[in-house]
């Protein structure tokens, strides 16, 4: 009998060959702003240019050559309302069955206020109603997360003034939702409780105005159907692939 190990993530199994369930990796969007122009506006092409479809009058997005060591994209404050960028994925892709996997840098900078409110939201192509995950980057560095019938609060701290790593694994087969940041545990196993659509867009911004809200730097947003090869920080990539649990057979 052939032995093998088997490890069990989010409720898919992966074998000698890898995913069993996703033996081809798909790419439903990659943006790393290398290719932009500094200083500038970010276009509004879509993910076949890695740029966002839509920004919203409430923020401004430009690619900066700061902070992180590549050209990443700023999304700042820029009038008295709420506001995001919107990124869809290639083709118009929503994705109703297997893993969606949502890798992305952050860097948050701005005064320890408690009415600061960054979001991170995952949502259906073309429109926004379905809550498959918000997540709420408090002025105090907590964390909330809530989906259409689940929510984990106090979570964190994340950091202000130092880069970070958000992945976000999604099985859309079990409809259960994990996060880590920095490779670590951040929350397991949410339920996203939408029936009938798929993921099919990442939209980040602020979510109220205080004029107080941080500046978000973001890179490397990249969206596919596997966990990344390399952790954006090779250094806490252990951590994470350390939450496995292995089995034989």
């Amino acid at each position: 009998m052939k032995t093998c190990v088997w490890l069990w993530f989010m409720g898919t199994l992966m074998g000698c060959g890898g995913f069993v369930a996703a033996a081809e990796e798909i790419v439903y969007l990659d943006a790393t702003f290398d290719d932009k122009t500094i200083d500038q506006a970010i276009g509004t092409g879509g993910a076949a240019l890695g740029e966002p479809i839509k920004v919203d009058a409430g923020v401004t997005a430009v690619v900066r050559a700061t902070p992180f060591g590549s050209p990443s994209l700023e999304v700042q404050d820029a009038a008295d309302a709420a506001g995001r960028v919107t990124f869809e994925f290639l083709e118009d892709a929503e994705v109703t069955t297997g893993l969606v996997v949502v890798a992305m840098d952050l860097w948050f900078t701005g005064d320890a206020d408690v009415n600061q409110q960054a979001v991170v939201y995952l949502r259906e192509h073309g429109f926004s109603g379905w809550q498959f995950l918000n997540m709420f980057f408090w002025g105090t560095g907590e964390i909330n997360v809530g989906t259409e019938t689940d929510w984990a609060n106090g979570l964190g701290p994340y950091p202000f003034g130092q880069a970070f790593t958000l992945l976000i694994v999604v099985n859309m087969d079990t409809g259960l939702i994990s996060g880590w940041l920095d490779g670590e545990l951040l929350f397991s196993d949410l339920e996203h409780g939408v029936v009938g659509r798929g993921i099919g867009r990442v939209e980040i911004g602020m979510v109220s105005d205080t004029d107080r809200v941080p500046t978000i730097w973001v890179d490397r947003l990249r969206v596919s159907n596997t966990p990344p090869d390399t952790p954006a920080v090779p250094t806490t990539w252990g951590a994470v692939k350390s939450l496995f649990r292995v089995a034989t057979r």
